[in-house]
């Protein structure tokens, strides 16, 4: 990815771009409607959400596409886990566990000083959406997974470029991506937007384009048996 790549503002040019609805809300560019996620990588119930957003993709090729966007769970973040923290975070990964199965290595309560800052694995999903955005939900779970199971740092720029290499796509490409300015502000713009539609906790799945708007379909995790059927009956009223 070189400047080139980047247009003004952090738009992609591969016909996703973001552009203004009526509302002000920024997604995509495109006509066809499809499903905003909204999730961040170092979000432990996003991560347990992992295998029914990709379900709901499938049963939607074709007609929907999943459209990732990053939410900021903590993005900016400076502070230190307290003692305190760790407690909330342990809890929540055990809960996590018992609802979605998913393991967790906890070793990552033995780190001192930890500041747990979002924003730049989200920049890093950012990033791959924009060199390769049929790529970006698999690397957002690839780099959940690499976080909550195998205990890598996602919130040092160095090892987000390490993991990039590792999941397939060029390395170099990559680290020059996520050090772009633009990348920046569009990772911001993101976060914006995520709360322009209302989103206020993660996951969270919406439905529409820009001329529709879109509508809030669910709010925080959940069986793919709760909304498989309520998408199924939302993409039929479309065409009615």
């Amino acid at each position: 990815m070189n400047d080139d790549d980047m247009p003004a503002g952090g738009a992609p040019t591969n016909g996703t771009a973001s552009k203004p609805a009526k509302d002000g809300v920024v997604v995509a560019e495109k006509t066809d409607i499809q499903i905003v996620y909204v999730a961040d990588p170092m979000c432990s119930w996003c991560y347990g959400f992992g295998p029914t957003i990709n379900t709901l993709a499938k049963q939607f090729e074709g007609r929907m596409k999943v459209w990732p966007l990053m939410g900021g769970l903590r993005a900016g973040n400076t502070e230190p886990m307290s003692e305190g923290d760790k407690t909330y975070i342990r809890e929540a990964w055990g809960n996590v566990t018992t609802a979605s199965g998913k393991p967790f290595n906890y070793d990552f309560f033995e780190r001192d000083g930890f500041i747990y800052d979002t924003e730049p694995v989200c920049r890093a999903v950012v990033t791959m959406r924009y060199m390769h955005e049929d790529k970006a939900l698999d690397f957002m779970h690839f780099l959940s997974k690499a976080f909550y199971a195998d205990g890598r740092d996602t919130t040092n720029t160095d090892e987000l470029i390490a993991l990039a290499g590792e999941f397939g796509v060029d390395k170099e490409r990559f680290a020059r991506g996520i050090r772009l300015p633009d990348l920046a502000t569009a990772t911001k713009h993101d976060f914006e937007t995520a709360r322009a539609l209302g989103v206020r906790g993660f996951p969270a799945l919406l439905a529409g384009n820009d001329d529709m708007g879109f509508t809030l379909m669910h709010n925080g995790f959940t069986a793919l048996e709760n909304i498989s059927q309520q998408f199924e009956d939302w993409y039929a009223a479309q065409s009615q």
